[in-house]
């Protein structure tokens, strides 16, 4: 795995918690841990990057990436990925069914509304 691509850095942001000793990465890869529950946190580090990939667990689909999306615009990220994965996220109906679909487009009706970022 490269820590670059198309010139571009790469780094990996995680809770102290989930970063084990035993983690290894190659030294290209930039590693931050800390708070991911603090904004500030999050912005400082996201600065100058180009695009944010969130990858939350499902029990704290919303929340962490609330905050991650307003830190991401704080820090005028272009790109942010949130977590979409399964269904159809337009599907208007099935979204109407479903808390989490509901969930995950909050968190894009998110970004829009922020407008600084694009989503993905």
């Amino acid at each position: 795995m490269s820590g670059q691509a198309q010139g571009r850095k790469i780094a990996i942001i995680a809770s102290a918690a989930s970063i084990e000793a035993t983690s290894k990465f190659p030294p290209e890869v930039i590693v931050k841990s800390g708070n991911l529950k603090d904004e500030s946190f999050l912005a400082s580090t996201f600065q100058g990057h180009d695009a944010v990939v969130l990858m939350p667990p499902v029990p704290q689909l919303v929340s962490l990436q609330e905050l991650a999306v307003r830190a991401a615009a704080k820090a005028g990220v272009p790109y942010i990925l949130p977590a979409e994965f399964g269904l159809d996220p337009f599907a208007s109906k099935l979204i109407e069914e479903n808390q989490l679909l509901q969930d995950k487009k909050k968190i894009r009706d998110l970004i829009e509304e922020l407008g600084v970022s694009s989503w993905i």
